[in-house]
């Protein structure tokens, strides 16, 4: 596989994401574009990431292959690109050469593959009882309102006019947020009687960062099955989905 990125820092800003719930991650490679799937260690976290041929400057892969790469590596190799520097990525059957072009240097890391058995993973059509369009601004207030204030397990209710968030902690106290819905920024895309549902701190406030992909962001569940988040990439898309909490073991990730 060989493809070319003309802009280093969101192929950054997309690995870094990813890296906060898993550190290696399985690609898929076919003509049609690249794959990631990954889940996080005590399975309370699912990422699906698709980067179509539109994402790309230039792809090519005249097989399938499936490619295994360590996200701190890469991120190391590439945290000193710019959005001005291209990126181009070439795969050999263990390593994967990473190449930065800048306007008067170029450089080349060569990373071996990680050896991983795995078992295929795939998403199943869901549909949700609510689903929220929203601009990354509301999550970064939230986050800070919210998640950060208890640093306990948030509860989500959407009701048909507002969103509202609660968070309790025996020590910082309760807070209570009322969204109103529709506002600008905000609008239920769907909305068919949803409950609430509770999600963890820790797991929480790293989807919340999800604004910092994407300026298209959709928020959505189904009662019972996980919460997902989604961001339009411009040629790809990425679905994180979360586990709701059930115990606080399940946001140790």
């Amino acid at each position: 596989m060989k493809c070319n990125i003309i802009d280093v820092k969101q192929v950054y800003k997309l690995f870094d994401f990813i890296s906060q719930f898993v550190e290696i991650v399985r690609i898929e490679a076919n003509e049609t574009g690249l794959k990631f799937i990954c889940m996080s260690a005590c399975h309370s976290v699912f990422l699906d990431v698709k980067l179509d041929l539109h994402y790309f400057d230039s792809y090519e892969c005249p097989k399938n292959e499936t490619i295994h790469v360590n996200l701190p590596v890469i991120l190391s190799a590439i945290k000193n690109g710019t959005a001005k520097d291209s990126l181009s990525i070439i795969t050999t059957d263990d390593t994967v050469d990473i190449e930065i072009i800048q306007e008067t240097k170029t450089m080349k890391y060569t990373l071996r593959q990680i050896a991983q058995e795995d078992d295929s993973l795939e998403v199943p059509e869901i549909d949700e009882d609510v689903c929220i369009n929203i601009t990354p601004a509301f999550l970064k207030d939230w986050k800070s309102s919210v998640v950060d204030f208890t640093k306990a397990a948030v509860t989500l209710t959407p009701m048909k006019n507002s969103l509202i968030l609660e968070s309790k902690d025996s020590m910082s106290g309760t807070v209570k947020l009322v969204q109103e819905i529709p506002s600008e920024g905000i609008e239920y895309l769907g909305f068919n009687d949803p409950q609430p549902v509770t999600l963890g701190n820790k797991n929480l406030s790293r989807a919340f960062s999800i604004g910092k992909v994407s300026d298209a962001i959709t928020f959505g569940y189904k009662h019972n099955f996980p919460v997902r988040f989604g961001a339009s990439l411009g040629g790809g898309s990425l679905q994180l989905y979360l586990a709701p909490c059930i115990s606080e073991e399940m946001d140790s990730d």
